[in-house]
């Protein structure tokens, strides 16, 4: 999140995403992902279970950690998300 508003000064993260991210980083799976090195796909039903209590009805397509990025991708409200 530092890396992303030090590129875009003007992005505004809610607390909500802030609290996401915070847990996302500290999934053990994610922090034995980013030690690997290398791209791992995750289980998506890791991320479901953090969606399903900070974002209602969202539906989690991929979870993955690409480098030093943990990213999933998903839809909500008919509108794609991604972080």
């Amino acid at each position: 999140m530092e890396q992303a508003q030090e590129e875009c000064p003007n992005l505004i993260f809610t607390d909500n995403e802030q609290l996401i991210a915070e847990e996302l980083m500290n999934m053990p799976e994610v922090q034995t992902a980013l030690s690997a090195g290398t791209d791992v796909v995750l289980d998506k039903s890791l991320a479901l279970k953090l969606c399903n209590r900070r974002i209602p009805d969202f539906k989690v397509y991929d979870f993955f950690v690409l480098g030093i990025n943990v990213v999933f991708d998903g839809d909500f409200s008919n509108n794609n998300f991604n972080v």
